[in-house]
């Protein structure tokens, strides 16, 4: 192909051309050395790719998610589940030589999907649906009574690959946590003082119903309050506070001032009569 790959030098002591044999000799010779060298090349080369694939497979088999590849005809090539425990699979259908047509059909007969389409309309349905729709993320609770994220990476070639992770203590976590906020609602609804919680710019992060009730504060006005200002405001305007001068202004910036103070403890003397006494607890977090 006109690349050098080596030059092969041959001497003598009398000056006198080689013969034609001798020549054709040694130009087989040199042909059968490139051959040999461009071979010594390539089992290098395979050598190194087994190596690669070896590791790689390697480590699928111990990743704790599943990673499968599938070609463009729904064929699993890889996958680095063979036990079928996060989708709930028996094992021989989690090897490569199946298909991801044979495991949405398993999935659709354990009753995953529903039945509203048929079965084989279902399948190439949803086949198409993720080929067609780029990356895919999405979760769902199995039967098994596993949490799967579901990974979707169509490949330029036709190829699929698909990764599948356990989120199974991530959403146990997240559960304990929804439960844990319910619980410290329920109890800071039922205290009879009322207890708010706020950022260091007084936006509002948590505020129970006592509150409401003591300040006599609607629901429905103070639902889209986003900032205690907006509350202070409120109060002024509708003459909630004691306050003779109507500068609405001036007493705003004033229960500001008073709401970044260090003292953090002031008294409120509201219109219908009643008195309300006000502690603000910096926190270490700086709400």
């Amino acid at each position: 192909d006109g690349v050098v790959l080596g030059i092969l030098a041959v001497f003598r002591q009398d000056v006198r051309p080689f013969a034609e044999k001798q020549i054709a000799f040694l130009r087989d010779f040199a042909t059968q050395a490139m051959i040999a060298m461009e071979n010594a090349r390539l089992l290098h080369e395979l050598r190194q790719r087994t190596g690669e694939l070896a590791r790689a497979s390697h480590m699928l088999r111990h990743v704790r998610d599943a990673i499968a590849l599938i070609d463009p005809e729904g064929v699993i090539v890889e996958n680095s589940d063979r036990s079928g425990r996060l989708l709930g699979l028996p094992p021989e259908l989690a090897v490569p030589g199946n298909t991801h047509q044979d495991v949405l059909r398993y999935m659709y007969r354990r009753g995953d999907f529903g039945s509203e389409l048929p079965e084989e309309e279902f399948i190439s349905q949803r086949r198409a649906e993720i080929l067609n729709a780029g990356d895919v993320t999405f979760t769902r609770a199995m039967p098994n009574g596993l949490w799967a994220e579901f990974n979707f990476h169509p490949a330029p070639d036709g190829h699929l690959l698909l990764i599948v992770r356990d989120i199974t203590a991530l959403k146990e976590q997240e559960e304990h946590i929804a439960r844990e906020a319910e619980m410290r609602r329920f109890v800071l609804d039922n205290l009879p003082a009322g207890v708010s919680l706020f950022e260091a710019n007084g936006d509002i992060i948590q505020i129970n119903d006592a509150v409401f009730e003591l300040n006599g504060l609607p629901r429905e006005v103070f639902e889209g309050f986003r900032n205690i200002s907006e509350i202070f405001r409120w109060q002024i305007q509708n003459g909630q506070v004691s306050d003779s001068t109507g500068d609405v202004e001036r007493q705003l910036a004033e229960r500001m001032a008073r709401f970044s103070d260090s003292q953090r403890y002031y008294e409120i003397h509201l219109r219908d009569g009643r008195w309300v006494e006000v502690h603000w607890i910096p926190l270490p977090n700086g709400k």
